[in-house]
């Protein structure tokens, strides 16, 4: 198993290390909903979970030489502690949800819950979502997402009405990608 990983692991490097020689920095999020059972990663477990993403973030730092990496360390919807392997490991911190069809709520107990667990020095995503938070409800009720990312095809088209996106995408406290500063 452990060769498995390391060429695994020696085949993504070898793809992120094309992206960094461009000049390219990537939100890097590797063995995402950490907590669910469903996904062999945390099968057995926070103390397991935790000695995988630490090899991993060493392997590709240390060994592989990459320093491109923005860490994502994504929580399923049920943030535990048990699977948080260290602030030195992560640079964001993360939730996940599918709220249902139509629900725009600012989801504040999660982001509170993973907060709880990650602290006030690392930015906490809504790395996985199907509807959009209302922006607006986001600002009200201090729930500090620094980014969403909308899962693919009907989570975007049927989780959110038209008329949302139009909203969300046109609200001040979103950033867009055309708003983007030239970063080179």
């Amino acid at each position: 198993m452990a060769l498995l990983i390391i060429s695994r692991l020696d085949g993504v490097s070898a793809q992120l290390q094309q992206l960094e020689n461009a000049g390219a920095a990537v939100i890097w999020r590797p063995y995402h909903e950490a907590g669910g059972t469903w996904f062999w990663w945390s099968m057995e477990g926070g103390s397991q979970y935790n000695r995988l993403w630490r090899f991993t973030y060493d392997y590709m730092t240390n060994v592989k030489g990459l320093d491109n990496l923005i860490w994502l360390h994504g929580f399923n919807g049920e943030p535990n502690s048990a699977f948080y392997p260290g602030s030195q490991y992560v640079d964001i911190g993360g939730a996940d949800t599918y709220a249902g069809d139509g629900n725009y709520d600012p989801l504040k107990a999660m982001f509170d819950r993973t907060y709880a667990v990650v602290g006030p020095s690392r930015p906490i995503a809504l790395h996985e979502n199907g509807p959009i938070p209302d922006p607006a409800r986001l600002q009200s009720s201090g729930a500090r997402w620094v980014l969403f990312n909308t899962w693919h095809g009907n989570h975007l088209t049927v989780s959110n009405s038209t008329s949302h996106l139009r909203y969300v995408y046109n609200h001040a406290h979103v950033i867009t990608r055309d708003e983007l500063p030239d970063f080179g």
